[in-house]
């Protein structure tokens, strides 16, 4: 732990009024400037940061990124409806070696709370999907951009989980770059796996199981009807086995395709996002289980790399 002395300058704001149509400005898809690293093998970042206390620890939040559409802002209701993901790279250096890990969460047309605090800053809470994660969010407009600050708590195993970090957006204007039909036949390989399994417990306890290995493809598309069949092989750890996951096929139902995001829903209620970075460098999630009430829930993270076909 480190103590640190800071000198802040506060203005008066000459009025308390926003200069922003809310219902207009905040409808839409936003994201986090991202590129690939030279290598192509995984993704830089522009901005963000934040920090983690977990286990007793605190830890820094390196970098972030999000893919949030905003839908139906009614600010005289007080209610707009959030879809996408947000991701954190958090390091744990309680241990004197720095160690990456990766937090992330993935809504579903989630609705959520929101109202004006101040200028162009106004509060949207409500947002998790878990009864025992209390989750808000500041949304700041500032010359085009949206600055988002989560603030994010729960109690496990009797004590106080914290998460906060700031994701510096822009809305998205260019052409969609998702299409279905360029994924069909194509298969990508894990440069970066993250899993994390929960019991559904009272304290939905985290399980000690790890992602060895992560490979996805897409065998086929119903481009008319907007289904996206995806396979997955992978190997999850756990101390005492490895557990292969062998073809599994998911059929997805696209439900939002944004500038570079395909948001899809299995029947069985699971969640699936693909981002692509470039043509060659994605982001896929997965958030398993909750939604059905199961024993646990599954949230998964790979950066995946597109392999050239032999």
């Amino acid at each position: 732990m480190a103590k640190v002395d800071v000198d802040a300058l506060l203005r008066k704001l000459p009025a308390t009024a926003s200069s922003v149509d809310i219902n207009a400005a905040l409808d839409g898809e936003w994201q986090t400037q991202v590129s690939a690293s030279e290598d192509g093998k995984t993704v830089n970042f522009a901005d963000g940061g934040g920090y983690r206390f977990h286990d007793g620890n605190l830890m820094p939040i390196s970098a972030t990124f999000m893919n949030m559409t905003f839908s139906s802002t009614d600010i005289e209701a007080g209610t707009t409806t959030l879809s996408g993901i947000a991701v954190e790279e958090v390091v744990d250096v309680s241990s004197g070696t720095p160690k990456y890990n990766t937090v992330y969460s993935v809504l579903n047309a989630k609705t959520a709370k929101v109202s004006h605090l101040f200028g162009n800053v106004y509060l949207i809470s409500d947002v998790s999907p878990y009864p025992v994660i209390d989750v808000s969010l500041l949304a700041m407009f500032d010359g085009g951009k949206l600055s988002i600050i989560s603030e994010a708590y729960t109690t496990y195993n009797g004590v106080v989980e914290e998460n906060r970090a700031i994701f510096i957006t822009s809305k998205t204007t260019e052409s969609n770059i998702t299409n279905l039909s360029e994924f069909i036949g194509s298969s990508w390989k894990s440069s970066l796996n993250v899993l994390d399994v929960y019991a559904d417990d009272e304290n939905f306890t985290l399980l000690d199981v790890d992602l060895a290995s992560f490979d996805v493809s897409f065998p086929s598309a119903d481009i008319e009807n907007k289904k996206l069949t995806l396979s997955l092989n992978a190997r999850v750890t756990t101390p005492e086995q490895t557990i292969p996951v062998e073809n599994l096929s998911v059929v997805l139902n696209v439900k939002r395709a944004g500038y570079n995001v395909l948001f899809g829903e299995a029947e069985s209620g699971d969640l699936f996002t693909v981002t692509l970075i470039t043509d060659r460098l994605a982001i896929i999630t997965g958030d398993i289980g909750y939604t059905r009430k199961d024993w646990y829930d599954v949230d998964f993270l790979a950066v995946v790399q597109k392999v050239d076909a032999e």
